[in-house]
């Protein structure tokens, strides 16, 4: 029987361990909403992406945090259509 792959396996191979906003070296796997507040989301597949130090700092923010839903939709064309989203869309 196989094990499963972790979730931040899969964001890394899906984001070819390269940052989604500026295309540097990936330094972490990030949640685009916060976990503390949609602990709901925590091993979403479309909250996650890997993001460089520079913008996971940058993203912080809730501007950073629209821009980066905005290049998910873009680019894996995922939907953020919950009502859990609302404000952030």
């Amino acid at each position: 029987m196989g094990r499963s792959v972790p979730v931040s396996v899969r964001i890394v191979l899906r984001d070819h361990g390269h940052c989604i906003r500026c295309g540097a070296p990936g330094d972490d796997v990030c949640h685009i909403l916060p976990k503390g507040r949609y602990p709901e989301l925590r091993s979403e597949e479309k909250n996650l992406c890997v993001l460089c130090r520079q913008c996971h700092v940058a993203c912080e923010s809730y501007a950073g945090r629209c821009e980066l839903l905005t290049l998910m939709r873009e680019k894996y064309g995922y939907e953020y259509e919950e009502k859990q989203y609302e404000g952030y869309t």
